[in-house]
């Protein structure tokens, strides 16, 4: 796995556990948000060859759904009922959120291809 991946997948894996620290009030948050960091992860092996892809592209489409409902619901609600306050526009929370996840669609958009 190159560098730049594992460097991406720790502040992500990272990430994930100060959520979780923040929002542990919350019933099942650590549930879905450990579900999504396993996905993320699995993107990753798919991708440098270090796990066998699924049989059918089926799971990889729902693995990558879930992902992305996770990452919308948990920017959307959680982050902007705490964060409210803050006057962040619209378009810098989206070019942020390009920034942060332009990796992962990179990798996720590498091993659909890999399918066809």
């Amino acid at each position: 796995m190159s560098l730049w991946a594992s460097i991406y997948l720790g502040v992500i894996i990272l990430s994930a556990l100060y959520s979780i620290r923040l929002f542990r009030f919350i019933r099942w948050f650590w549930l879905g948000e450990l579900l999504s960091l396993t996905f993320v992860i699995a993107f990753f092996l798919f991708y440098y060859e270090k796990m066998a892809l699924p049989a059918d592209f089926v799971w990889i489409f729902l693995m990558g759904a879930y992902i992305l409902y996770w990452e919308l619901w948990v920017n959307r609600h959680l982050i902007s009922a705490y964060l409210g306050h803050l006057e962040i526009g619209s378009g810098e929370l989206l070019i942020t959120l390009l920034i942060t996840f332009f990796p992962l669609f990179y990798i996720m958009t590498g091993v659909g291809l890999r399918y066809f």
